[in-house]
């Protein structure tokens, strides 16, 4: 997974080239903390 991530970032990342389909087996949530300092309209 390491490999596809380092690959893509070479071949230029986000916006640039697609990403691996790893990526699509990862969830990243914003932590309670930081959820409360955004707009309502962005939770």
């Amino acid at each position: 997974m390491l490999d596809d991530i380092t690959d893509w970032v070479r071949a230029g990342g986000p916006g640039v080239a697609d990403a691996p389909g790893t990526l699509d087996l990862q969830a990243f949530a914003v932590s309670r903390r930081v959820r409360e300092g955004l707009p309502e309209q962005a939770r």
